[in-house]
């Protein structure tokens, strides 16, 4: 499920901003993207689309953000494969 989001016309692109759940408060920029996509996307999920549908403007992780808050390279960091001794 998607976060309660944000957004906001920056020079580079849009900023976004989670509103709720445990990463509230944390905001990326996504070069690029006006707030009036962002906007038209987020209705497109809000009323059931998936979100590589409403969000077809936006890589993996972009969209992984929406979702959940995290940044990419939290992500490989979670996942990294852990080095033997």
């Amino acid at each position: 499920m998607i976060q309660s989001l944000s957004f906001c016309s920056v020079d580079e692109g849009v900023e976004v901003t989670v509103e709720t759940g445990l990463y509230a408060g944390r905001s990326a920029i996504f070069p690029g993207i006006t707030e009036d996509k962002m906007n038209e996307g987020y209705a497109r999920y809000r009323g059931g689309a998936l979100i590589q549908r409403a969000f077809p403007f936006l890589n993996a992780d972009q969209r992984e953000f929406l979702m959940t808050g995290i940044y990419p390279e939290e992500w490989d960091a979670m996942w990294a494969e852990k080095e033997e001794i």
